[in-house]
C-alpha cells in the first residue's frame, strides 16, 4: 500500500475526529505491549508530516549540467539557430516543457510547442524530468547530458 498524502490530508480536514481517535488508539496499542515510544513517535506530541512540512532539501545531486545544440538537419536547413550558452546547469526535476520555453525565448520564438527536444534522435515528452532522460535515455554516463531541439515535423517556424 502506497500512502497518498493529498488524500490523507483531505481526509484530515474532512474528519479531524478520526486522527485523533488514531492517534489514541496507536498510544493504546503500543501501551498494551509495553512498548516505549521515542520522542518523536510519542503520538500526538509532534506533528504528522504533511507536503508543506516535508521541504526537500536541495543537494548536489538536485543540479546537473546539459548541454543544448540544434539538430543538424536544422541547423543545415537553417531553420533554427544555435542557442547563446549550449551549456546549462539546471535542477534535475526541471522537465522537458520548462527547457523548451527556455528555447524558444532565446530563439526568439512566439510559441514553444513547436519545438522537440530530442535525446540519442528519440523526441522527449514534456513531462519527462532531466534525471528520468539521464537515467533511461542517456547511453554516456561519464559525459553531461546532451539533448538537441528541432522544429518539430509539419511546424512552421513563427518569429
Amino acid at each position: 500500500i502506497i500512502a497518498d498524502r493529498t488524500l490523507d490530508e483531505i481526509v484530515n480536514k474532512v474528519f479531524p475526529h478520526f486522527r485523533t481517535r488514531d492517534e489514541e488508539a496507536e498510544a493504546n496499542f503500543y501501551k498494551g505491549r509495553g512498548i516505549r515510544l521515542k520522542p518523536g513517535q510519542v503520538p500526538g506530541t509532534s506533528e504528522r508530516p504533511t507536503p508543506k512540512t516535508m521541504k526537500r532539501k536541495k543537494t548536489a545531486d538536485d543540479w546537473m549540467e546539459i548541454k543544448v545544440k540544434a539538430d543538424d538537419q536544422t541547423v543545415r536547413e537553417r531553420m533554427l539557430g544555435q542557442v547563446h550558452n549550449d551549456c546549462l546547469c539546471l535542477s534535475s526535476r526541471a522537465k522537458v516543457s520548462t527547457l523548451k520555453k527556455y528555447l524558444a525565448k532565446q530563439l526568439k520564438m512566439k510559441d514553444h510547442r513547436s519545438l522537440e527536444v530530442t535525446c540519442n534522435g528519440v523526441p522527449m515528452g514534456d513531462e519527462y524530468n532531466l534525471n528520468f532522460i539521464q537515467r533511461t535515455r542517456w547511453m554516456n554516463p561519464e559525459k553531461s547530458l546532451e539533448l538537441k531541439y528541432r522544429l518539430q515535423l509539419g511546424a512552421v517556424r513563427s518569429s
